[in-house]
Formats: C-alpha cells, structure tokens, sequence
C-alpha cells in the first residue's frame, strides 16, 4: 500500500484507536452481547488512500495467505498487521512480533525455529521458537528485508511445504501460523532474489 507522508501519522493514529475499540467491549453492544461497531471507514474518513488500504486489509484478513505490506519507516506497517490479524480468523490465537533488524544473523533462525537440545554450546534443553509460540495465531515478521538471503531461502521453504524443523532437529514441526512481513523497501525492485 502507499500513503503519502502528510497522512502516515493520522492514518497510524486512527488505526490504533480503532484497534484499541475492537479490543474492548464496545458501548454500543446489545442485551444479546453483539456489537454494533461503527465501520472502519466511519472511523477514519473515506479518502480514497484510505479506502484502498481497507478494501486490502477486509480482502486479505479472511484469508490464510502470507501477506508482505511495504511501506516506509513510520508509515503504519505494523498497525496494518495488526488489524489484519484482529480482522482474522485467528484474532483469539497470539500475534507474535518480530523484529527482523533487531536480532543478530546468528540467532535468527534459532529465535524463528526454535532448537534442540545440544543443538549448539548452551543449549541445555530444548527451546520452541516464535512460529510454535504463535500456534494458530500469526507471526508479523517485521522488516523483513534486513534477513539474509540464507535466511529469506529457508523461511521461504518452510512457508512453501508448511512444515520446518528446529535448529538441531530431526522432526518436521507443522507450521501452523500464518505469517504477515513488513518491509521498509520495495523487495520486488530489490537486486536478486529475496525469496519473496
């Protein structure tokens, strides 16, 4: 999606609040417990930006399919995610966030994985990663174009057959989650191949 910079902090701003709302119960609920929430258009406008946005996001949220939302730094990817996710199927199972550039090369595909056991020096027991954590739920990989091109290939082949294993593991492990990456830059401009 593409928003123009005057209007990334009120969109962000609006998306949040509405998030915060669908978090709670809604004043508006009947006696028989179902809300009548205002839509998200009544919510934030009906620019023509923003109706593309929601139109995308009540398209996609339904669905299982991995989603990849580009955009620039500030420019509400992490919001978009979560209202994916809160407009979703799998809203009652976790949303697991991670931070792509925050974690270091080494640890990354441990931290996505999991790992066993004696996998490497100080793993004294075995440890499920952020995929298992999410069970049913979603993982929103954020920045995802800070990941090695190693990196991007197995993420790439554990979305494809829907199964990995964990560092040091012998043991296909379901990949039961559904995934949502959020890039600062447009991958498919991107030199090379990125996975994605």
């Amino acid at each position: 999606y593409h928003v123009w910079p005057e209007e990334t902090e009120e969109l962000t701003d609006k998306l949040r609040k509405y998030l915060a709302r669908r978090r709670r119960p809604s004043p508006l609920e009947s006696d028989s417990g179902r809300a009548a929430r205002p839509s998200l258009f009544d919510m934030m406008g009906r620019s023509p930006q923003v109706q593309r946005l929601f139109s995308e996001v009540a398209r996609v949220a339904p669905t299982d399919f991995s989603v990849l939302i580009m955009g620039e730094t500030g420019s509400g990817k992490e919001v978009v995610a979560q209202a994916i996710h809160a407009a979703s199927r799998r809203a009652s199972a976790p949303l697991v966030e991670v931070d792509c550039g925050a974690i270091p090369e080494n640890l990354i595909e441990s931290e996505l994985f999991g790992y066993e056991k004696g996998a490497f020096t100080g793993a004294d027991k075995a440890r499920p990663g952020r995929f298992e954590a999410a069970g049913h739920g979603t993982v929103f990989l954020d920045e995802i174009s800070n990941l090695s091109l190693g990196m991007q290939n197995k993420l790439l082949r554990a979305l494809q057959e829907r199964r990995y294993y964990r560092v040091g593991g012998r043991t296909p492990i379901e990949l039961n989650a559904r995934v949502i990456a959020a890039a600062n830059m447009n991958l498919n401009a991107a030199q090379g191949p990125t996975g994605f």
